[in-house]
């Protein structure tokens, strides 16, 4: 793993994208930018060799930089630790106890069919994009209902582990600025004295954000097909949800 300033890169600047990774694995670009399935050359093997050639961009904890490389890699090494692949992890320690029957990274049968096409700005069919070893940075299909149950997990509605486990996502953070924090798989701030946490993205011709708001046990989950931004939308529908 890379150092700078005579520190090493811990599973926490991996979590709150403080590590100082660049946002995209060694070799990647420019040749998988205008690839209609980027990812898919992500290995293991590329992932772990690149490390060796790459340069960080901050001292590790010391400012935010969104990295997909490092959520992917933190996605890899809880994997590893584990013994195990990173959608067998997320189906043993999240999905089953939480009841998300409908969330993960491979897709077969039914799961499969019920899978919406991607589309592009203009309206044309993408093709989804297979993450590799970076599944950890957005390889998971999901529903609506699926993020809604994740969402009351939040709320403390959740088995005993798994709620101290989301008690501590919502405790550890770096402070961004004004009164935005960089929270475990979570963007925090503070509207009209309301905590909300989000997590929004996109892979392919798909849209996503979940939004919460814990302390009113209110929270919001746009899916979309096509490449257009939901922010707007995810976040105006939970502001106009959450009682004045």
């Amino acid at each position: 793993m890379p150092r700078r300033g005579g520190r090493d890169i811990e599973l926490v600047h991996l979590a709150c994208h403080t590590s100082g990774l660049p946002r995209l694995p060694k070799g990647l670009m420019p040749r998988g930018m205008f690839a209609a399935d980027p990812y898919a050359g992500c290995t293991e093997a590329m992932l772990l060799d690149g490390l060796a050639r790459t340069r960080l961009r901050a001292t590790p904890g010391h400012r935010f930089r969104y990295s997909n490389l490092g959520a992917g890699l933190l996605g890899l090494a809880l994997a590893r630790h584990r013994e195990v692949g990173y959608d067998e992890l997320i189906q043993a320690e999240i999905c089953r106890p939480l009841g998300l029957a409908d969330t993960r990274v491979h897709l077969t049968g039914e799961l499969s069919a019920r899978l919406a096409p991607g589309h592009s700005w203009s309206g044309r069919p993408r093709p989804g994009w297979r993450l590799g070893a970076l599944a950890g940075a957005g390889g998971l299909h999901s529903t609506a209902p699926d993020l809604l149950r994740l969402a009351r997990a939040t709320f403390g509605d959740a088995p005993c582990e798994l709620a101290e486990a989301v008690a501590l996502t919502h405790r550890t953070g770096h402070r961004l600025r004004g009164t935005s924090t960089a929270h475990p798989g979570w963007i925090g701030f503070t509207r009209a004295g309301l905590p909300i946490l989000f997590h929004n993205g996109g892979t392919g011709g798909y849209r996503s954000i979940l939004a919460v708001a814990p302390d009113k046990r209110v929270a919001v989950a746009v899916l979309s097909a096509d490449a257009r931004s939901v922010d707007r939308a995810g976040l105006g529908l939970l502001s106009g949800l959450v009682p004045a």
